[in-house]
């Protein structure tokens, strides 16, 4: 990481309720640069990774989101036969 990226990334979590949890601002950069608003989406259709809600304020743990990008990693877009 360079330096801006690792001064954005204590910023994120000095705003967390607790260690590796992100609000969706910086939860969709994790995912590779999303915009909030498709997490946003995501949770309305019961889609994403799973959140947890504090204070009317969404966060997401680190290892969910892991856990998210790893069920989404494909090997092609070739279907099995």
């Amino acid at each position: 990481l360079n330096r801006d990226e690792r001064a954005g990334d204590s910023e994120i979590q000095a705003i967390a309720p607790v260690p590796n949890m992100w609000p969706t601002p910086g939860a969709a950069q994790f995912l590779g640069g999303l915009k909030p608003a498709t997490l946003d989406n995501w949770r309305s259709l019961g889609r994403g990774p799973r959140y947890v809600k504090l204070g009317g304020r969404v966060f997401y743990e680190r290892e969910e989101l892991e856990r998210f990008v790893a069920a989404n990693t494909h090997e092609s877009t070739a279907s099995s036969a």
